[in-house]
């Protein structure tokens, strides 16, 4: 019974809404040292063009479908997906290029988790994959 003492025993998180983009809607809360994102990408839309310096990124599609594309910015590789919430996840290492676009013309629902929180201006930077 003791051996709990000192640790709370049910913690609960707020997610922190960023909506400054008309593409898609981020939801994030840290956990520890992990960053958890919904990223709510509108119909049709394209998010990412972007290579993030730092951080490790997986993420799976939760709703819809979405086609995901990754470059190494040396430009040695590409890959492309789609994915769904049958697709399993997906491991972007840092200084690989990526974008996902909306598939459907409903709401798609990509979660993440990564090392360093998303939408970071310093260390993201622009790269154009679709």
């Amino acid at each position: 019974l003791g051996l709990m003492s000192g640790v709370p025993f049910i913690t609960k998180y707020k997610f922190q809404k960023d909506d400054t983009k008309e593409t898609r809607i981020l939801e994030s809360v840290r956990v520890g040292g992990v960053f958890i994102t919904r990223i709510i990408i509108q119909p049709f839309a394209i998010v990412g063009n972007v290579y993030l310096k730092e951080t490790n990124l997986v993420f799976f599609a939760q709703v819809g479908k979405v086609k995901t594309k990754f470059i190494k910015i040396d430009g040695t590789e590409e890959k492309e997906f789609e994915m769904c919430p049958n697709s399993g996840i997906i491991h972007v290492p840092p200084n690989v290029a990526f974008a996902i676009e909306n598939i459907k013309s409903d709401k798609s629902v990509v979660v993440a988790f990564s090392d360093r929180p998303l939408h970071d201006q310093i260390n993201d930077e622009p790269f154009q994959v679709l």
